[in-house]
């Protein structure tokens, strides 16, 4: 098993809570992105845009105050360690 991330696109809501997705009552504003990360084989990230449709058909619907459109997939790297040093960004 090993580590990937799914990137997204974020949307918000600004509009009447009772009436959430409805365009009469407000509408979504692109927030930036969000990374989740999971667990998952190899041959699961084959299945990549399966995936994506997947996770958009729960996270990018239009009844949620929060919405998450998934963009790709890729490998999760873990952040390497860097410091500053005289003004410097070293990588340590």
């Amino acid at each position: 098993m090993e580590q990937f991330v799914i990137k997204t696109q974020v949307y918000e809501w600004y509009g009447c809570e009772n009436h959430v997705g409805d365009p009469q009552h407000g509408r979504y504003k692109p927030k930036g992105g969000e990374e989740f990360i999971f667990t998952a084989t190899e041959a699961d990230v084959f299945r990549e845009r399966e995936l994506i449709d997947l996770f958009n058909e729960r996270y990018n619907t239009f009844d949620r105050w929060m919405r998450y459109e998934a963009q790709y997939i890729s490998r999760y790297w873990s952040p390497v360690k860097a410091e500053i040093r005289d003004g410097e960004i070293i990588i340590c």
